[in-house]
């Protein structure tokens, strides 16, 4: 499992293993992560929603749980943003990058 303080890393996977993401977000503002690039053919999403704060008020923030599955061997740059989706042109509020090693079996 990776946060937002793993921004940055290298990480080795073997296929069919899973990676998960769990990185702050309050969409209520319109900032939300996505991601900007990813090859499926290396590294697939499987699962990617909401979990709020057990503790926030309504309106408040939580953690975006992404889940990825390697699929076959190869070497990707996972990157996502977290902004609004409707200003394509402005720069992100934050972004989160892992390079992901697939190795094999």
């Amino acid at each position: 499992m990776l946060t937002n303080a793993d921004n940055g890393k290298t990480l080795t996977l073997k296929p069919g293993q899973t990676l998960t993401l769990r990185l702050t977000e309050n969409p209520t503002t319109g900032y939300r992560w996505s991601i900007s690039s990813l090859n499926a053919q290396v590294l697939q999403l499987i699962d990617d929603r909401f979990e709020s704060s057990s503790t926030a008020a309504i309106g408040g923030g939580g953690q975006r749980v992404l889940t990825f599955q390697a699929q076959q061997p190869g070497q990707i740059s996972l990157s996502l943003n977290n902004r609004r989706e409707w200003q394509d042109a402005a720069s992100p509020l934050e972004s989160f990058t892992v390079m992901i090693q697939v190795a094999q079996q």
